[in-house]
């Protein structure tokens, strides 16, 4: 890629996580939590369970908003810590059932969304699309 082509690509990029993660989540998440708890819950869901410290690195930030994050989630019901028995001084941060359902059907909302979108695409351009989006991910 020239570095036209990258600063062309980089915008879009920019704005298609702006939008998600500002209004379309909106959309596809109306309940209230922040895209960084949203994050998070999706991170102890999917490689649970974690410690603080992992949490924090996997979803880019500090130990400090990751905690804060956790917090909510607890207070929902979503995660619970609990006592890491491989290092007594750490805690592990474990979804709970309803968390892996939130989960779920946030990824069903997702998905949904998703297909809608796609269906305003040419079949095509369409599994040229998802093909591309599935490289990218793996190269990230």
């Amino acid at each position: 890629m020239s570095a036209g082509e990258a600063a062309r690509v980089a915008p879009a990029i920019e704005g298609l996580i702006a939008r998600l993660a500002r209004g379309r989540l909106g959309e596809i998440e109306p309940s209230g939590f922040t895209t960084t708890q949203l994050l998070a819950l999706a991170t102890i869901v999917e490689n649970g369970p974690v410690q603080l410290r992992v949490l924090a690195e996997r979803i880019g930030t500090t130990k400090a908003t990751a905690s804060r994050s956790t917090d909510v989630l607890e207070a929902a019901g979503l995660v619970v810590r609990l006592p890491d028995p491989a290092d007594g001084r750490s805690i592990l941060i474990r979804a709970t059932p309803a968390g892996r359902r939130a989960r779920q059907d946030a990824l069903q909302r997702l998905t949904e969304m998703v297909e809608r979108l796609l269906a305003t695409l040419e079949e095509g351009d369409r599994a040229r699309f998802v093909e591309l989006m599935e490289r990218l991910d793996e190269l990230l």
